[in-house]
């Protein structure tokens, strides 16, 4: 998905996200109207052409909750990386401060 849509950075992950939560919003409004109108209905010909219309949204729509989620899922994943490396070189620096302090000074031949 990211090689996909070109995305790098998590600047551009959540602006793509922002653009799928916007088209899922959209089609989630128009089946909400379209449900709505199914109500006042009573006519078998014009509900079942309504609810294929609703059925068409819906399978519109689990693309978009899908790639919503692994959009997530990158965005959770990327921040706890982040922290691990993070973690890791402290620690790194701390180890190598320590062995520094504590390292007694080396002695050569030629200085005695």
């Amino acid at each position: 998905m990211l090689c996909k849509h070109s995305i790098d950075k998590d600047v551009q992950l959540r602006a793509h996200k922002q653009e799928l939560q916007n088209q899922l919003d959209s089609l989630e409004h128009q089946r909400k109207l379209l449900r709505n109108r199914l109500r006042g209905i009573y006519d078998e010909d014009k509900r079942s052409e309504v609810k294929n219309e609703i059925s068409e949204l819906s399978k519109q729509m689990k693309p978009l909750r899908h790639e919503i989620f692994l959009c997530n899922e990158i965005e959770w994943r990327s921040t706890d990386i982040k922290d691990k490396l993070r973690l890791y070189h402290n620690d790194r620096r701390e180890m190598k401060n320590e062995r520094s302090v504590t390292k007694p000074p080396i002695r050569h031949a030629l200085s005695r």
